[in-house]
């Protein structure tokens, strides 16, 4: 990969819908996807500076969002060899954060900066996984209603799940989540998630997102929106992802981009080559977190607690 790396106050002159259209960065996005995936890399650049913009333009968030965060994104995306382009099933979205980079220097409070983050969605991960040789393919992970017939065992080192879907499911109980994993020996692998282990998440939620009431002085336990947005029942696409996760925990971590999360986890760091190849002399302002050492990659390592980052659709 080139060697030639830019400075970090060259972004402060773009902004999120034209920073795609600087030279440099584009030849950079393009060289290491090429140096990642064989070729491709022309092609990638141009679907998915269109997939960027669109998604940009219709988000005033996003909009906002500082030009270096959407380039990290999309060197991320160049890493995963995903794509944003809306749908169904969505492998990847762009997502809004408001981080705190200091403070005021005036009145001590606390600075904000509005930032591009990726996010992968399970199908993405899916996808990742595929690709890395971990799986031979996975069926689309099925949601279990409880007037559906479904039964799971474990016999030895065999899973099996038994399953017939009984129409129509409106106004019937979501119970759990299954998916078919074939592995590249083709022997097959079943992961499931049921209601008690939805309701010991939602717990886990609760304690991870509590917040001090000051009045009342106590704490609040509040578990993510998406336990419940599905008219009282958990999100349907948030179900998935975690039943993904869970399906994978005995499998090896996925590397991806500094910048980037899956949506069923939350990311640790890693040590990893330097992608982003940006310089910040010491009188420029942050723009991206831990720029001083930028050339750290992301390991995602399983764990049960949820963050509040795991609030998009899927």
């Amino acid at each position: 990969m080139s060697n030639v790396s830019m400075k970090l106050s060259e972004f402060q002159k773009f902004n999120s819908e034209n920073i795609l259209e600087y030279d440099v960065v584009r030849e950079k996005v393009v060289e290491l996807y090429n140096m990642i995936w064989g070729q491709g890399g022309e092609s990638f650049i141009e679907r998915e500076t269109q997939n960027f913009l669109k998604i940009i333009r219709e988000s005033k968030a996003l909009k906002a969002c500082t030009a270096f965060s959407v380039y990290t994104c999309m060197i991320d995306l160049a890493v995963t060899g995903l794509t944003v382009e809306p749908g169904a099933q969505a492998m990847a979205y762009l997502i809004p954060r408001n981080v705190c980079i200091g403070k005021s220097p005036n009145n001590g409070q606390d600075i904000y900066e509005a930032r591009c983050q990726l996010k992968i969605s399970g199908y993405g991960e899916l996808s990742m996984r595929t690709a890395s040789g971990q799986i031979l393919y996975a069926d689309n992970p099925i949601i279990v209603y409880d007037n559906d017939d479904f039964s799971c065992s474990v016999s030895g080192d065999v899973k099996n799940v038994e399953y017939k879907c009984n129409l129509p499911h409106k106004g019937h109980q979501i119970i759990g989540c299954f998916v078919r994993i074939v592995r590249p020996d083709h022997s097959v692998d079943y992961s499931w998630l049921l209601e008690e282990e939805i309701e010991r998440l939602k717990g886990y939620s609760s304690k991870a997102n509590r917040k001090w009431n000051e009045r009342e002085r106590k704490w609040e336990l509040k578990a993510n929106d998406l336990y419940s947005s599905n008219d009282g029942q958990i999100d349907s696409g948030f179900l998935i992802a975690k039943t993904i996760k869970h399906a994978f925990k005995t499998y090896p971590k996925l590397r991806i981009g500094k910048y980037t999360s899956l949506q069923s986890d939350d990311n640790t760091q890693d040590p990893a080559m330097d992608i982003y190849q940006v310089q910040q002399p010491e009188q420029d302002r942050p723009f991206g977190p831990d720029v001083n050492n930028i050339a750290q990659g992301v390991r995602i390592e399983p764990k049960d607690t949820d963050q509040k980052s795991d609030d998009t659709p899927f």
